[in-house]
């Protein structure tokens, strides 16, 4: 990787530490890719996890600028990863299994993504996830849209809910 940032941290069941953000592939900055590492307790790489203690995935349009990037992540009941980030301009969720391989059964392909609005000036930045009683998937993001007639940006905060499928609520 060219450049590797953590954006979130937690601690699974057995005390492993779980980091999720983004790894650039290039000196342009594009190439960013959705991130996840393992580390044993002891702070070693957990290399049981992913290939060799990193599990990834790869944005598919590589001339995306912004390509991929974790900002909120939970383990559910079953033990599987559930990361939430930008898809592009999009907001993305992420599911992984517990050795870290992207969960096929999730969404399409592992990943679940919504941008409703269509509008290429909004951007979503996710600041928390959480996972309720029922498995389903919540998320609270901020939306920063360009109002190109008056040259400023409007945020707003919106809060969205998943089924465990990656399918919204």
């Amino acid at each position: 990787a060219y450049k590797d940032f953590g954006n979130t941290m937690l601690l699974d069941e057995t005390g492993r530490i779980l980091v999720a953000g983004v790894y650039i592939t290039n000196t342009q900055g594009k190439m960013a890719n959705i991130s996840l590492w393992r580390f044993k307790p002891n702070g070693l790489l957990d290399e049981s996890f992913g290939i060799n203690g990193l599990a990834t995935y790869h944005f598919p349009d590589t001339e995306n600028i912004y390509g991929a990037q974790a900002q909120a992540m939970q383990i559910d009941l079953q033990g599987r990863i559930i990361l939430a980030g930008n898809h592009g301009f999009d907001l993305g969720l992420w599911r992984f299994n517990s050795d870290g391989a992207i969960d096929e059964s999730f969404g399409t392909g592992g990943v679940a993504v919504y941008n409703d609005l269509k509008i290429r000036s909004d951007v979503f930045f996710p600041n928390a996830l959480e996972i309720d009683s029922s498995g389903r998937i919540i998320v609270a993001t901020t939306i920063e849209s360009e109002n190109l007639d008056y040259g400023f940006v409007i945020t707003n905060m919106a809060i969205w809910r998943w089924n465990s499928n990656g399918t919204l609520d």
